[in-house]
């Protein structure tokens, strides 16, 4: 079941599906569509250190308030600007050559990008 899987990696026991917070840094992840529709309630959720070169599933996390997607490998946020709720968004350290819609995220407070190529 992916919902297992999704616990599984996440080193969690139990159903995710109510989960405030969510961990999956240092996973070496490469991609993330298994979380899909399984976390719609997430708001905190940390995915750094990773090996991650899209976005995936995330715009349609529409609860999330803080983002940690820095140290991955991402060419591309385009889809972000969906993510209305978000506060804090960490992109630092990977390929980004544009912050696409980001601009339009209206509650965003904190927005990390150094070491990309902008």
């Amino acid at each position: 079941e992916i919902h297992q899987e999704a616990a599984d990696i996440a080193g969690e026991r139990g159903p995710l599906r109510d989960a405030a917070d969510l961990n999956l840094s240092n996973k070496e992840l490469e991609d993330i569509f298994i979380l899909g529709d399984e976390v719609p309630e997430v708001e905190n959720l940390n995915l750094a250190f990773n090996h991650l070169s899209r976005v995936g599933p995330i715009p349609r996390l529409t609860c999330l308030t803080r983002l940690n997607l820095s140290h991955n490998q991402l060419l591309d946020v385009e889809r972000m600007g969906q993510l209305v709720d978000l506060t804090v968004l960490n992109l630092a350290k990977n390929r980004l050559v544009t912050v696409g819609s980001i601009g339009d995220l209206p509650g965003l407070e904190e927005l990390w990008i150094r070491d990309n190529q902008i």
